[in-house]
């Protein structure tokens, strides 16, 4: 399989040129767990970009937040922060959190569609 690289997800998703390489390259790692050669080719590449994306803007929210939560809300006229504190749910996993996370989920389910068994 090609290789994703930092450079390539800065290039695709310019909301993280700020981020630290070494920080893309363990998402791109992470990521690239869930894509193997049962992907269609023209797919592969783009499904580990977005599933990059997706874990990258997770970790970014959180980090922003200050205290690890995610941030459901905020005002800046006389400040307010809200968390999503929902309980037992890792951001990470629920791909509904991002749209990269989203668009993953499309190409998967396009790669991997359900099959109804009677």
């Amino acid at each position: 399989m090609a290789t994703l690289t930092a450079a390539n997800i800065k290039m695709r998703f310019s909301e993280f040129e700020d981020v630290d390489d070494a920080k893309i390259e363990f998402a791109i790692e992470e990521a690239g767990r869930c894509i193997d050669d049962s992907w269609l080719v023209k797919d592969k590449m783009l499904a580990w970009s977005y599933l990059s994306a997706h874990y990258l803007m997770v970790w970014v929210s959180r980090a922003a937040s200050g205290t690890g939560q995610k941030i459901a809300s905020e005002r800046i006229g006389e400040i307010s922060v809200t968390y999503d504190n929902t309980a037992g749910q890792s951001s990470e996993t629920d791909l509904t959190t991002t749209p990269y996370g989203v668009r993953y989920f499309e190409l998967a389910q396009k790669n991997f569609p359900a099959i109804m068994v009677i």
